[in-house]
């Protein structure tokens, strides 16, 4: 469900339940894309999040909304870097990230 994309993870188990539901709608959408014959949309792996390697999470996960806002005309955000020791920070990335999953809900009547 996108609206878990909403909540700052604050413990391990907060922040896998976000991991999931986001790599989870990531899925959704590409097999949606794939099906109208977006072949060129590929899946990448975004679960579990790994704080300690969060960088490398933040390069696959641009490049999936990339992939994705591209077929579907969703003018995306800078989703690369975020200062995850920063509440205000956190916050506003999780806003501007979930604003293109709704977008892609909409365009795809996925829930």
């Amino acid at each position: 469900m996108i609206a878990d994309l909403l909540n700052r993870p604050t413990t391990q188990k907060t922040l896998n339940v976000w991991s999931f539901s986001n790599q989870n709608h990531h899925d959704i959408v590409v097999d949606v894309l794939r099906g109208l014959g977006n072949t060129q949309i590929n899946r990448y792996i975004m679960d579990p999040v790994s704080i300690a390697d969060i960088n490398n999470f933040l390069i696959r996960h641009q490049q999936s909304h990339n992939e994705i806002n591209g077929v579907l005309g969703v003018a995306g955000n800078d989703l690369s870097s975020v200062n995850i020791r920063d509440a205000n920070s956190v916050e506003s990335w999780l806003l501007l990230h979930f604003q293109e999953h709704f977008q892609w809900q909409q365009r795809t009547a996925v829930p």
